[in-house]
């Protein structure tokens, strides 16, 4: 095999493993492995930021804008995990894992849900005023 494969493997199977012991963690009430869960999910934020970065040299405006996106989407996923990594921890030895999950899960994605309609608004917006600008030649 090939040596960035075999890294490939070894970095997916450790995040899997991860995700393993934070699921064991979060179900034992321990909200601060929340974050091991989540992983990936930080990793993909800070790879997109990164992205923005590197498009700056070559594409500014394009880098801006992926930046902005990375920088919001890793705003709310840092918010959101706060949020339930709180709420595991005060969830008692009787409570329900499941219902002190639900408040920031619900909050998360309808946040998730209001950004991505706003940027297809802007998106759409663009589009037109493209369109018109094309047609105006």
């Amino acid at each position: 095999m090939d040596s960035p494969a075999v890294v490939g493997i070894a970095l997916v199977a450790l995040l899997v493993l991860l995700r393993y012991f934070a699921a064991r963690r979060v179900a034992a009430r321990q909200g601060q492995y929340v974050w091991l869960a989540f992983v990936p999910t930080l990793i993909g934020a800070v790879v997109i930021l990164w992205t923005g970065v590197q498009m700056l040299a070559t594409v500014p405006v394009v880098g801006v804008v992926i930046m902005i996106a990375g920088a919001i989407y890793l705003a709310v996923a840092l918010r959101f995990l706060t949020r339930l990594s709180r709420s595991i921890t005060a969830a008692g030895p009787q409570d329900d894992i499941g219902a002190a999950m639900t408040e920031p899960l619900v909050d998360y994605m309808s946040t998730i849900m209001g950004l991505l309609l706003i940027a297809g608004l802007v998106a759409l917006v663009g589009l037109i005023v493209w369109g018109v600008s094309q047609a105006a030649r």
